[in-house]
């Protein structure tokens, strides 16, 4: 049995979530706090997705951070 373990960013909580897999099939699910954590754990391992973004400071501009 493979056991992954993520760190869930649906919310500040970073809850430790640890995925029970065997035959790339999802066995059990622990550690989260919310129904979205239960969500993001198994996106995460079934199709993981990178979302890039920053932030840069405006000087003069109507808002002091602009996202990017």
């Amino acid at each position: 049995m493979e056991v992954k373990e993520i760190t869930c960013i649906v919310c500040p909580l970073g809850c430790r979530i640890k995925v029970e897999m065997e035959g790339g099939e999802i066995k059990s699910i622990k550690g989260y706090s919310c129904p979205k954590g239960l969500e993001y754990a198994k996106n995460e391992v079934t199709m993981p997705k990178r979302m890039v973004t920053t932030s840069v400071r405006a000087k003069g501009g109507h808002l002091p951070l602009l996202s990017v």
